[in-house]
């Protein structure tokens, strides 16, 4: 107990101390790896009927969230005056693959004929300035999946689905 106390005393934050803010970024850094094709994006508007390729990055053009024909519900409600769309992906290998955002917004991956949302895997940030905001990754069988944005605050955003 006493060995406890004295760990949680040592790792403990100070009263009144802050995480250290990340740096402000003075250009943008190219993203590498598998988000290497971020940056070169090809227009989209996320209508329903357009198909984003694995590995190739897209901005796309969204709606007022009232105004989107849903593949699905969105599991998160979108905020009155907040943007949305979606677009078509299809996965030819069953695996991993991530969902890279420009901005804050939620994701759904629904797979055609199915009513609910894939569940994600895991979430985190994009590399520090590079203009990819979220991460999202998701295990997915073959086959199309509808891939929905919603909440946006803007009516543009950048997307990259990749393999991981």
């Amino acid at each position: 107990m006493r060995w406890a106390m004295v760990l949680a005393a040592m790792t403990a934050t100070p009263a009144g101390a802050q995480e250290a803010p990340a740096p402000a970024c003075t250009a943008t850094v190219k993203a590498e790896g598998a988000l290497a094709a971020w940056g070169v994006e090809t227009a989209m508007t996320a209508n329903g009927a357009a198909t984003l390729k694995v590995g190739q990055a897209a901005r796309l053009t969204l709606a007022p969230v009232a105004a989107v024909h849903w593949a699905a519900a969105p599991a998160k409600a979108p905020a009155a005056g907040t943007f949305g769309g979606v677009v078509n992906v299809y996965v030819a290998k069953a695996g991993t693959y991530r969902v890279a955002l420009g901005a804050g917004a939620w994701l759904d991956v629904i797979r055609t004929g199915e009513t609910a949302a894939t569940p994600s895997t895991a979430h985190a940030h994009g590399p520090a300035c590079t203009g990819v905001r979220k991460l999202v990754d998701f295990t997915l069988v073959t086959g199309r999946y509808a891939v929905q944005v919603s909440g946006a605050p803007e009516a543009t955003i950048g997307m990259l689905v990749v393999a991981g």
